[in-house]
């Protein structure tokens, strides 16, 4: 109705004409009508090319685009045991679900997930996904690639060739989807939470190698036993998840008293705190 058309049918030739003209550089003004139908369907017609020929308008792009909610990996709400990083899928146009595909994420454990972090690979348009990785198995910085995948409404028009060209030299079928498409790399750093431990005289400063320590975690049940000081006077336990921990000092040297009470430590993610 927008075109001044009574039925479909007279929509449809006039817009088939009207994309043969734009591709042809053809006058519309070549064209005539015959009967009421006729005057309907060219007024459409030279309607959809002059505006066609005002406008700066561009074919809707079908790419999607991948989005960082924050820039730094966190602690992820649901599980302390990853870390994660919640993305948005969007385009120009409305989408379908779209898929997501995970490429050179070689990290064990690492999970693609929901905001409820359920396992999944097929997300709707309004949903967003959240990638969970081990924290402690990130032992070097690295990156990765995703992928996705959907169908964008950028309502195309095709053309091609006809099947009879005896008939007519084209064919113009139209379609509300196409394929969309998008990859974005994404960044990890290496788990740079630590406890370094240092053990020196309290009167001469001197570093002192061989003192043992066992690690406790925040209920006070070992994890790391017999830690030990180096020539100076440094132990470090590294890779660690953020959280609450205690440590207690097992043996010391001769001519010295061993330290009785427990050292608590609070770390954040990627902290690095020496006692």
């Amino acid at each position: 109705s927008e075109l001044g058309c009574n039925t479909e049918e007279e929509a449809y030739l006039a817009t088939k004409q009207a994309v043969y003209c734009m591709l042809t550089n053809r006058d519309v003004n070549e064209y005539s009508a015959i009967g009421e139908e006729g005057e309907r369907t060219l007024n459409a017609l030279k309607t959809i090319v002059t505006n066609a020929r005002n406008s700066n308008q561009t074919k809707v792009s079908s790419e999607l685009k991948i989005s960082e909610q924050e820039k730094l990996w966190k602690i992820d709400k649901l599980d302390s045991n990853y870390i994660s990083k919640v993305f948005t899928v969007t385009a120009n146009a409305g989408i379908s679900d779209y898929i997501v595909n995970i490429k050179n994420l070689n990290i064990e454990g690492s999970k693609l997930v929901d905001e409820n972090n359920k396992e999944k690979t097929k997300f709707t348009s309004s949903e967003k996904f959240k990638i969970l990785i081990p924290i402690q198995e990130v032992k070097q910085d690295g990156n990765f690639i995703i992928d996705v995948s959907a169908k964008v409404a950028t309502k195309p028009v095709f053309y091609g060739e006809s099947r009879d060209s005896g008939l007519q030299s084209y064919a113009l079928t139209g379609y509300t989807y196409e394929d969309g498409n998008g990859s974005k790399k994404v960044y990890y750093t290496k788990n740079e939470t630590k406890i370094i431990i240092t053990k020196t005289d309290d009167k001469t400063g001197e570093e002192l190698e061989g003192v043992k320590f066992n690690l406790l975690d925040e209920n006070q049940n070992e994890i790391y036993t017999e830690i030990t000081t180096n020539e100076e006077g440094m132990a470090v336990i590294d890779n660690l998840l953020p959280g609450i921990y205690y440590i207690k000092e097992i043996r010391t040297l001769e001519g010295y008293q061993l330290y009785s009470k427990l050292i608590k430590v609070e770390l954040e993610l990627n902290e690095e705190t020496t006692v």
